[in-house]
């Protein structure tokens, strides 16, 4: 079986998508054994999304980016202290960081910036969002197929010959 370095290997477009297609599928193999990261999920892929973009300004509240570390830390490796040091972030700076930040797009970089000045907010972190063939889609289709080798590896079987082919362009959508 390939690692995660191998898809990030593929430069063939219809293999990405297809690991990108079995997201879902992943989530729930994992969350078998870690219940509350579907719940998760859910949440950051769909709810979060939506109740920013209901906002005049778009932002996060202090109680949502606590629960975005929580699914960072549910979907990777633990480490106890960051949830704690994100809790520590005062509600009204957490707001007005992230307020910042999404006024500053699409210049990605300076919006991580300024979001990496909360305590306990990195890169990683900072960079969880957007659409279509973004730096945060392909982190998801590493991490499915890094997952799936674990949790479901017959999922990876299905992929055939595809994630083998050597290395060509890949095309994106922007």
């Amino acid at each position: 079986m390939a690692s995660a370095s191998g898809l990030f290997q593929c430069s063939d477009p219809k293999t990405w998508k297809r690991v990108s297609d079995m997201y879902w599928e992943v989530v729930a193999a994992k969350g078998a054994k870690q219940k509350k990261l579907l719940e998760l999920d859910r949440w950051y892929q769909e709810e979060l999304p939506a109740l920013i973009g209901a906002r005049p300004h778009k932002s996060l509240t202090s109680e949502e980016m606590v629960k975005l570390m929580e699914w960072k830390l549910t979907r990777g490796k633990f480490r106890p202290r960051l949830k704690q040091l994100v809790s520590s972030n005062a509600a009204s700076t957490v707001e007005s960081c992230t307020r910042k930040a999404f006024q500053l797009l699409p210049d990605v970089s300076a919006a991580i910036e300024e979001l990496c000045q909360l305590k306990g907010i990195g890169p990683a972190t900072a960079s969880a969002s957007e659409e279509a063939w973004t730096p945060h889609r392909v982190e998801l289709c590493l991490w499915t197929w890094k997952v799936a080798e674990k949790h479901c590896p017959e999922l990876l079987e299905s992929l055939g010959d595809e994630k083998e082919r050597p290395a060509k362009k890949l095309k994106t959508k922007q």
